[in-house]
């Protein structure tokens, strides 16, 4: 796979660039077996093979880091954002956290189209051999079936995963990466290939918001590359980009801190699909801490079974910390000021900022590449101190 994966992305032979590339497809099989049926199947061994995947992407990173190593600035930066990962790590017990920084630091002198494309790549070639697995029965395909109170029969089927969202959730962003890498070179015949391997897959999963958003991602891209692509590349777009990750945090995290039953905030959380409610179960067991702490993501309430946390910000904060979670959502909304000409990008970021509203994704890399996006967050902190140094000479002049 890997001598495959090289010859595709046409990848120097020797490059110590190529030891990120090899440590980021470590790391993203692992999380993206850790999440179908195989990982439940004592025979092949799984844990034993994720904690081998996940030291494999550790030491490969460290070695890449040491070898290239020079005392600057940003060496200062991110290694402040890597202790805040350890004190995350040790608080919420979950090793992930530590890998996922160090891979977004060590990303910062990678080409992004390269890591997208391995993504791309990584999650077709084991999300459709986990699907076809399950449809001819070598894993399961859990059914969830059911009919609504109106009488609507909704058919849900895990596909060979350990829920009947996760393979929705992974198509979401990887048609956010296909338009963004490829959107120069997709045909119409291409984009109506992606719209029925979206609708295939919502008609299997009845999962709506992933379905909605992709459906916008490919009709936007196909507006911007054959249409207009002035109505994606404007201010406007640019600023939604920007506003949406404090916004939708804000109204994940302060509207179910603030929220009771029969309130103001009601309808919101109708919309929301009960998301605030649900959320405020969660903070009255764990509240918040300032590094995060142990956490289940599932919540048993008496009279309403089992519930879970979706929204990826109020997830975050309880579970990675306040600290944690500002950084990731300045972050995020910093990362549309280096693809303010490229409309196909703000679009995709605009609509990842809303799908974390109500999904726990945004910094789940079996699902996503766009965290690595990250890694461009000094050289913009950068410029920014650059140009405010610039506009403060001229004033005084």
């Amino acid at each position: 796979m890997l001598v495959k994966l090289q010859r595709i992305l046409k990848l120097p032979s020797g490059s110590k660039k190529n030891l990120f590339y090899f440590a980021y497809l470590a790391f993203l099989i692992r999380s993206i077996i850790g999440t179908t049926e195989f990982s439940t199947i004592p025979e092949l061994h799984m844990p034993l093979i994720t904690r081998v995947l996940y030291v494999i992407t550790v030491l490969l990173l460290l070695y890449k880091e040491a070898s290239n190593f020079k005392w600057q600035k940003e060496t200062l930066f991110w290694g402040s954002i890597l202790l805040v990962s350890l004190l995350v790590t040790y608080q919420a017990k979950t090793i992930d956290i530590f890998a996922s920084v160090l891979l977004i630091a060590s990303a910062r002198d990678q080409d992004i189209n390269v890591i997208f494309k391995i993504f791309i790549f990584t999650i077709v070639t084991i999300v459709s051999y986990t699907i076809l697995s399950s449809l001819i029965g070598i894993i399961p395909n859990g059914d969830f079936s059911s009919v609504s109170s109106t009488g609507v029969f909704r058919s849900r089927f895990t596909l060979g995963f350990t829920w009947m969202t996760f393979s929705a959730q992974m198509l979401f962003y990887t048609v956010a990466a296909i338009v963004i890498v490829y959107r120069n070179k997709l045909n119409m015949l291409s984009y109506f290939l992606l719209l029925t391997v979206v609708y295939w897959i919502y008609a299997q999963t009845a999962t709506r918001n992933p379905f909605i958003l992709a459906t916008i991602l490919i009709v936007g891209a196909i507006i911007y590359q054959y249409v207009k692509p002035e109505l994606l590349n404007n201010r406007f777009v640019f600023w939604c980009a920007v506003l949406v990750y404090p916004a939708t945090a804000l109204v994940s995290i302060f509207f179910t801190a603030i929220y009771h039953a029969g309130g103001a905030l009601e309808i919101l959380n109708k919309l929301l699909s009960e998301r605030l409610k649900f959320g405020q179960y969660f903070l009255h067991e764990y509240g918040f801490s300032l590094f995060g702490q142990k956490f289940d993501v599932t919540f048993d309430v008496a009279g309403m079974g089992t519930i879970s946390l979706d929204s990826s910000y109020l997830r975050y904060a309880i579970c990675f910390g306040i600290v944690f979670t500002l950084l990731l959502i300045i972050g995020f909304a910093i990362i549309p000021f280096n693809y303010a000409d490229n409309g196909v990008m703000l679009l995709c970021l605009l609509a990842i900022g809303i799908h974390s509203l109500v999904d726990p994704q945004l910094f789940a890399f079996g699902y996503t590449p766009f965290p690595l996006l990250l890694s461009q967050s000094y050289k913009l902190l950068a410029k920014f101190k650059k140009r405010r140094r610039l506009v403060h000479t001229k004033l005084k002049d």
